[in-house]
């Protein structure tokens, strides 16, 4: 985040857990940088979402690229849609993953039984956020597969609404980064 780094292949090959804990990630192929501007409003379409803002959630797609033809789509839908396949991230709370259920979330959006697929095979997906949405559906996978439990909605709030750390190694990432300036790309 402090860097603006999207990593696009963060599965289990491409990492390793050390003997003292730390995770080494092997490759960087798929590495990029985010220009600030576009990451900002996607932390706003994310605000937007948690919040339950749908004229926001319309214009946010809307800029962000999104939507060919923002008139083609009606907001509430738009919302309902993103609330949905992001629920794990939005409702506060503990909430164990397991692979099912990313299985599930996943399908919100992608299957034909789906109630927004029809919405969604009209929308598109901007360049910037091809890497973003690679990434955050391999994290997604991977957690289900490790059965992680979490308050993610307090680890989103971090970063899309600038929330204090809930987490210890959060606070050790805010402690780090409090010291320094985030070096610029």
């Amino acid at each position: 985040m402090h860097l603006r780094r999207c990593l696009g292949d963060p599965h289990p090959g491409n990492y390793l857990l050390c003997p003292d804990g730390r995770v080494a990630f092997l490759d960087y192929g798929l590495m990029r940088t985010i220009e600030p501007d576009y990451l900002e409003r996607e932390q706003a379409l994310a605000r937007a979402v948690s919040a339950g803002d749908a004229a926001a959630v319309h214009a946010g797609l809307a800029a962000l690229g999104y939507l060919p033809a923002p008139a083609d789509f009606e907001s509430e839908r738009l919302l309902a849609h993103l609330a949905t396949a992001g629920q794990w991230y939005f409702e506060p709370g503990f909430r164990r993953l397991s692979p099912d259920y990313v299985r599930e979330t996943l399908e919100v959006g992608s299957s034909p039984r789906s109630p927004w697929f029809e919405q969604m095979r009209r929308q598109t997906i901007p360049p910037q956020a091809l890497l973003i949405r690679r990434m955050e559906g391999l994290v997604f996978s991977v957690l289900g597969e490790l059965r992680a439990g979490g308050d993610w909605a307090a680890l989103a709030r971090e970063f899309f609404a600038g929330e204090p750390a809930s987490t210890p190694l959060g606070e050790q990432d805010a402690a780090f980064w409090g010291a320094r300036s985030p070096v610029s790309a």
